[in-house]
């Protein structure tokens, strides 16, 4: 069957990359409104395959970009080598749509989405039987997933947000009212804010909640006092005020060996660099030419001209 699917694939492709045969292709299926649309003959054909590995066998595709409406669009090809149909395949073919787009998006570094035409080209022993409709794909839940799919999407914006409303939130009131406040300048005012909350999370036993949450304040946000942090969660349970003060105390040692680390590594980096200068310096003294002065350190020709004369005498 490999075999064969590979005879398949080859002449496919072999044709489809004539431009004769693809704009005639073209020509006769395209959709009219999308070939009214197309410039034909700015048709070329992209080396890009998007299918994956395990489904090579099966499938071929072939890409071509477009004037579509008077800029770049994507007619892609897929074929289907399978004798019986892939009930799947336009779930398949939304995938594949999705990385043409962000393969558009990525190379030519613009957001704006270029439209994919896509067509499936089946040659199988029976009647394709399935449905080319990805909604009906969904069963019973079909109407929910029209009204979700390719729709605007539902955007929270915790700004817009009113605070009141966010303190009648026991749960999420407490993840939204932190993430949209975590850059106010001074966060212990809006923990004090919270301490109703609080209060009833500790009755709910989610202290690993609260001691989330205050890490996140310490990590993220503008703490001017860790003691006046651990005199809140105090009136939570002393317990907490604990864990507070151990956690704010672990996260200073992490940053403080964090900064030594970074700073030695920049110090030997520097050392590194001045130690290379001094060697290009005193082989260019001796008289090496300033070529190989370069192949030995690794320093740039331009950087071995520049070495100062003084640095030069004096190495």
């Amino acid at each position: 069957m490999t075999k064969i699917n590979n005879v398949h694939d080859k002449f496919f492709k072999t044709a489809m990359s004539d431009l004769h045969v693809a704009k005639e292709f073209m020509q006769q299926h395209l959709p009219a409104p999308v070939l009214s649309a197309t410039d034909l003959s700015t048709l070329t054909l992209q080396k890009e395959s998007f299918i994956e590995q395990d489904l090579q066998q099966m499938l071929s595709d072939v890409l071509y970009q477009a004037k579509i409406n008077g800029t770049d669009g994507y007619i892609y090809l897929l074929a289907e080598h399978q004798s019986t149909p892939d009930r799947l395949m336009a779930f398949r073919l939304l995938r594949y749509t999705c990385r043409i787009m962000a393969h558009h998006i990525e190379h030519l570094k613009h957001c704006t989405l270029p439209v994919v035409v896509p067509l499936v080209f089946y040659h199988g022993k029976r009647i394709y039987s399935h449905s080319t409709d990805i909604f009906d794909l969904f069963g019973n839940s079909r109407a929910l997933a029209e009204s979700t799919l390719l729709q605007p999407f539902n955007l929270i914006d915790a700004n817009t947000i009113p605070d009141e409303e966010l303190k009648q939130q026991v749960w999420s009131g407490v993840l939204t009212f932190m993430q949209k406040h975590i850059h106010t300048r001074n966060l212990l005012q809006c923990i004090h804010e919270l301490m109703p909350l609080f209060k009833k999370l500790m009755t709910l036993e989610a202290e690993h909640y609260i001691i989330s949450t205050m890490e996140y304040a310490i990590k993220a946000g503008n703490i001017d006092s860790i003691e006046e942090l651990a005199k809140l969660t105090n009136e939570l349970s002393p317990e907490l005020e604990g864990k507070v003060m151990t956690l704010a105390e672990r996260l200073e040692a992490k940053g403080k060996a964090a900064g030594m680390s970074e700073g030695m590594a920049a110090g030997m980096t520097t050392g590194q660099a001045e130690a290379t200068r001094r060697v290009a310096a005193s082989m260019l003294s001796r008289g090496f030419e300033a070529n190989l002065v370069s192949e030995v350190t690794g320093l740039s020709i331009e950087i071995v001209h520049s070495l100062p004369a003084t640095e030069k005498e004096t190495q």
